[in-house]
This record gives C-alpha cells, structure tokens and sequence, in this order.
C-alpha cells in the first residue's frame, strides 16, 4: 500500500512540474530553531511536502499553515494530523501563489531558484514588518539574509538589511 502511495505521489508531482523534496530532519529542526516560536503565533510553509515543518511548529506552540499543489500530499497531511490529533496543523490544496501570508510570523520556504524569485515580491510586501521568512538551501535574488546556518538563510521583513542594495523596500 506505501508503494502505490508513493507512485501516485511522484506520478502527481511529475505531472504538476513540482518534485516533492522533503526537508532533511536536522535542517528542519534547525529552520524550527531559527524561527524562535512562540506559542500561539502563525507560521506558514510555502509547498508544504510531507509536513515535517507544520508538526514540529505546531509542536512548538504554532498554528501551522501549509500550502502544496499535490493533493495526495495534501491527503496525507489531513490523515497524519486527523490521526496525531493534531488541530494546530492545517493544509491547503493551493498555489502559494494565493497564500495568505499578511498574518504570519514566520514562513518557511524550500523552493527551487525560480519560485523563490517569484515569490519574493509577494512576501516582502505582503508580511509585516518583523516577521521572519526562513528559506532552505534556495535564497532570494535581491534581499540580503540576516543570518545563515547550515544551508538555512533568515530573512527579516523591513530589516535595514532587507535589499542587497541596502535600501529599505
């Protein structure tokens, strides 16, 4: 049953032009780290994949928020948190593209080169200024990270440090 589980899953993913890479556990628990959450603050994950991210941030407290194209994947986190009973954790079939990301205090991001070029724009102007974007291995093209750990680089919306350029957006 797990191998047609998967087979579906890289058939969908295939099919969608978007592989599922999961977080490798010790980046993961380094990103949950980084992020500093606190109990009771929002935290999103941009193409959520297996949810490894959502449960160790609804473990800390979070309400965690997921967005994933492929629906099996979807599926499958509705499944784990219906069976951990876990109620912090939700997951939306839907584009990041169409995340509503205005309240987040944290988003995680482990999207490849040319989505984290497209999604830039979307997050620094549409997150408050002090919330963190936490990205995996891929950075944004024109803002300058605050700190990077271990293929890990933190983002601050409104940070002085927020352009490569140094002017503030």
């Amino acid at each position: 049953m797990l191998i047609i589980f998967w087979f579906i899953n890289i058939t969908i993913s295939s099919f969608i032009g978007i592989p599922c890479l999961p977080t490798h556990r010790a980046q993961a628990r380094k990103m949950i780290e980084l992020a500093r959450i606190q109990p009771g603050q929002t935290v999103i994950d941009l193409g959520a994949g297996h949810g490894r991210l959502l449960f160790l941030a609804a473990e800390a407290g979070a309400e965690a928020i997921g967005y994933e194209l492929n629906p099996i994947l979807v599926l499958y986190i509705k499944i784990r948190a219906l069976l951990s009973r876990q109620k912090k954790v939700r997951v939306y079939w839907r584009s990041l593209y169409k995340a509503d990301v205005s309240r987040a205090d944290t988003v995680f991001c482990f999207l490849f080169e040319s989505y984290m070029r497209q999604v830039e724009e979307k997050l620094f102007a549409e997150m408050r200024p002090g919330a963190k974007i936490i990205a995996y291995v891929f950075s944004f093209p024109n803002k300058k990270f605050v700190l990077k750990t271990e293929g890990v680089r933190v983002y601050e919306v409104g940070s002085e440090m927020e352009s490569k350029t140094g002017a503030v957006h």
